[in-house]
């Protein structure tokens, strides 16, 4: 590859790195967010787990008040 000018040559050298560079910077912001998207994924699988065990509770609770309450009529 026979180049005319010095100015060319730098040119390609600047392109060629400026395109290494955005593939590198966009691979790493990939990585990034897979990263966020999986962590909240978790938070809210963890979030709903905490939410569903409170609901069971609060029924189990009534549950055992109601038939405290049947027990006591008899």
């Amino acid at each position: 590859m026979k180049f005319k000018s010095i100015g060319l040559k730098i040119t390609l050298v600047v392109v060629i790195i400026s395109l290494l560079s955005l593939i590198v910077s966009y691979t790493i912001l990939q990585f990034y967010k897979n990263k966020a998207i999986e962590d909240v994924y978790s938070q809210v699988v963890y979030d709903l787990q905490v939410k569903v065990n409170q609901k069971i509770r609060a029924k189990k609770d009534v549950g055992i008040s109601n038939a405290v309450s049947i027990a006591n009529d008899g």
